[in-house]
C-alpha cells in the first residue's frame, strides 16, 4: 500500500517488516508507525488517508481495518464484514470507504464517518470464478476519481471495472495479455486529477495510464529487472 497526506508525506506499506513508513520527500527524513508500539499488524496490505489526515490500513491476517489519526495514534478499527481486506480508497466527498476484500471477491462500503457497512459490490462466494459485469475474481486496488466513480482491479479478470458512486455498474476495460494495453495481475489503480487512470500491473511489470474509455495514453517500465526503468512484481501506485 502507498498513500500521501496533506502535507505530502509519503506512507509506505512493508509486510515483511511489519510497519508503515512514512517519507518526507524533500528532507528525506523517516518516520515509522510500527507493529507492537503504534499499532499491531498481522499483514498490512492497502493504505488510505482522508482530508483530515486520518490513516486507514487494511491487514489481511488480522482480518480488519485500523484507523490512525493525523498524530498517528491508533483510535479505531472496522471489523463488521471483512475477510480479507487489500485495496483502499476514500470518496471524501460522499464520505465512503470502499475495502476491496479478494477473499469474498466484493468491495465492502462504509460510512467513512461512522465506520458502519452500507453495501456490498459483487456477488460474494463464487471462489473468484465470475466473469460477468459487475462481478469479481480476485479484485485488489481501488481508487475514486472527482466524480465519486470507483474504479476496481479485478485481478484474475485482469480487467478495470468502474461503478457510480451508488454501486451501479457503469463500464470495463482490459483483457489478459503482455502487450500494450493489456494486463496480467492488474493491482494498484490510482486516478489523477485529469481523470487518467492508472493501473499498477505486477506480472507485466508495467504502470500504464488510460482514459476513461479504456484506451491506452502511456506506460512505464521496460520489463521485470533490476535496471532502472525496470519494476519486480509491481504493486502499488498513489498521485
Amino acid at each position: 500500500g502507498i498513500a500521501i497526506d496533506s502535507n505530502g508525506l509519503v506512507y509506505v506499506a512493508d509486510q515483511r517488516v511489519g510497519a508503515i513508513f512514512i517519507f518526507n520527500t524533500e528532507t528525506r527524513d523517516c518516520q515509522m508507525i510500527r507493529n507492537g508500539i503504534e499499532g499491531h499488524f498481522g499483514w498490512i496490505n492497502g493504505l488510505a488517508i482522508d482530508d483530515d489526515d486520518r490513516l486507514f490500513v487494511s491487514d489481511g491476517k488480522m482480518h480488519r481495518v485500523l484507523i490512525f489519526n493525523a498524530k498517528h495514534e491508533l483510535e479505531n478499527q472496522i471489523t463488521e464484514g471483512i475477510a480479507d481486506p487489500v485495496g483502499l480508497a476514500i470518496d471524501t466527498t460522499n464520505r465512503f470507504l470502499y475495502v476491496v476484500d479478494t477473499q469474498q471477491d466484493q468491495v465492502l462500503v462504509y460510512d467513512a464517518d461512522s465506520l458502519k457497512l452500507l453495501r456490498r459490490i459483487g456477488t460474494g462466494g463464487k471462489n473468484h470464478f465470475l466473469t460477468s459485469p459487475g462481478d469479481f475474481g480476485a479484485p485488489q486496488g481501488a481508487a475514486v476519481d472527482a466524480e465519486g466513480n470507483l474504479y476496481v482491479t479485478d485481478t484474475l479478470n485482469n480487467r478495470v471495472e468502474i461503478f457510480d458512486a451508488d454501486g451501479n455498474f457503469i463500464s470495463e476495460f482490459g483483457k489478459h495479455g503482455d502487450g500494450p494495453g493489456a494486463f496480467a495481475r492488474p493491482k494498484g489503480i490510482a486516478v489523477d486529477s485529469d481523470g487518467h487512470i492508472w493501473v499498477a500491473d505486477q506480472m507485466n511489470d508495467r504502470l500504464q495510464g488510460f482514459n476513461k474509455e479504456g484506451e491506452l495514453l502511456t506506460y512505464v517500465g521496460t520489463g521485470h529487472g533490476e535496471l532502472p526503468g525496470q519494476f519486480r512484481s509491481l504493486t502499488g501506485v498513489a498521485i
